[in-house]
Order: structure tokens, then sequence, then C-alpha cells
């Protein structure tokens, strides 16, 4: 299960991340990126 820390801990360097301003996009983002990981969670 390290890649689930792993994966929470890059969520929490791009919910911080200055390249994402705006809460929305980050909103947005993180969404995003929580279905690419169940994605990958179904792949493998």
């Amino acid at each position: 299960m390290a890649y689930a820390l792993e994966f929470r801990l890059l969520l929490l360097y791009l919910n911080s991340s200055p390249f994402l301003p705006s809460s929305k996009v980050s909103k947005v983002y993180f969404q995003t990126v929580k279905k690419l990981h169940v994605i990958y969670i179904i792949i493998h």
C-alpha cells in the first residue's frame, strides 16, 4: 500500500503548489488525478 501513501503526498504537493493559483483549478485537477489513480488501481 506504499503507492497510496505516495499518491496522498503527491496530492498534498499538487494542492499546495504555486502553479495552481485558483482553488477552482486545484479542485478540478485534484478530481482528475483521483480518477487517474482509480484507473491505475483497476489496471494494476
